[in-house]
């Protein structure tokens, strides 16, 4: 199982995907390999977090990065569970446009 179904709602294959690909950008962008590849995935990375507003970000970065769940986040902020998953979706969604159209 995924670090994002195992925090989060079911996501559609397009969400997945995007998911995916956000980590091992975050991931790229950290990795001790040849400066140019580095610099290209960080590159990669900041474009895909620009497409995200604060909050998006958060809850992006908290779920994909930090292995938080909704719940998790949902009683730390006072937030309801099902308005985090709405902005988490829709934060995928984001993801999902911009690198379909290859930024």
């Amino acid at each position: 199982m995924s670090l994002t179904e195992s925090t989060g709602p079911e996501l559609s294959i397009e969400q997945e995907t995007a998911a995916r690909r956000y980590e091992r950008a975050a991931e790229a962008s950290q990795a001790n390999t040849k400066p140019e590849k580095r610099m290209m995935a960080q590159e990669s990375y900041v474009r895909a977090r620009r497409v995200l507003e604060p909050s998006e970000l958060a809850i992006v970065d908290l779920v994909l990065l930090k292995g938080r769940a909704l719940a998790q986040i949902a009683a730390a902020t006072g937030r309801d569970v099902a308005a985090l998953e709405g902005l988490y979706l829709a934060a995928l969604d984001k993801l999902s446009t911009h690198f379909e159209q290859g930024r």
